[in-house]
Formats: C-alpha cells, sequence, structure tokens
C-alpha cells in the first residue's frame, strides 16, 4: 500500500464520520459508522514483509507495526526495529510457539497475538479453541 492509500485510509475514521481525501490520483469520498471512540482515530498499524526496511520507515510514521513473513525471533526482532519513535508506538507480533511473553516484552512487542490461517484444515476449530482458551501470558 502506497503513502497515499495509507493517509487517505486515516482519514476515513475521522471524527465527523463523512470524511474526503484526495491524494495524488487516489480521491476517497466515503462515511463510515459507527464513529470511533478513539480521538482523533483509531490506530493505524502498518505491515510489512521483515526485514525489509521501506514498511518499517512508513510504520514509523504511523502508530504501529506488524512484521509479517518469516517469524523472528525476539532478539532479531529487537535488532531489526530498534527504538521505538515514540512511547505509544505499537509492535505486534504473531506469538511463536516455546516463546515466553517476556521475552517479547524485553524486546519491544506491545502486542502479542495468536490467530489461524483460513487456507489450512481445521482453521475454525483453531480459532474456536483459541477464542476457548482465552487470554494466556
Amino acid at each position: 500500500m502506497t503513502e497515499a492509500a495509507v493517509a487517505g485510509r486515516s482519514f476515513l475514521v475521522c471524527r465527523s464520520g463523512a470524511c474526503y481525501c484526495a491524494l495524488s490520483s487516489e480521491q476517497i469520498i466515503e462515511t463510515m459508522r459507527p464513529l470511533p471512540v478513539q480521538r482523533p482515530r483509531v490506530p493505524i498499524w502498518v505491515a510489512g514483509v521483515a526485514p525489509n526496511r521501506r514498511p518499517l520507515e512508513r510504520a514509523r510514521r504511523w502508530d504501529g507495526y506488524v512484521p509479517i513473513g518469516r517469524g523472528l525471533a525476539p532478539d532479531e526482532l529487537a535488532a531489526y526495529v530498534g527504538e521505538h519513535p515514540r512511547p505509544d508506538w505499537d509492535l505486534v507480533v504473531p506469538w511463536a510457539d516455546g516463546v515466553r511473553a517476556d521475552e517479547y516484552a524485553d524486546a519491544g512487542v506491545t502486542w502479542l497475538v495468536q490467530s489461524a490461517w483460513p487456507k489450512d484444515e481445521g482453521w475454525v476449530r483453531e480459532l474456536q479453541d483459541l477464542a476457548a482458551t482465552g487470554p494466556t501470558g
């Protein structure tokens, strides 16, 4: 997604609910309901294939980063991401089996996620099991 596209989508969650944005060749006119509780908008986390630098640099201008692709160990993640650009910036990663939550926290991770891929057999059951288990850590 281009910088203009990310910026344009941020306008979709503005205060009034009716938003207009024209950036380069892309124009967006949308209405979004219900309005977000967060102000000035909901957080925008930018995803990018790790260890590419450009998505990470784009994410530093927004509210957080979700590295995708091959999983990085917590120490690799810390070396790749480095210092967070501000205290409220989020680093969101999938929780790898066998890695303790505090190892991720020490690497600067603020959100650990667990999910199931819809391409895998039994993914609905896996999601149901995750939901039934509740948060862990």
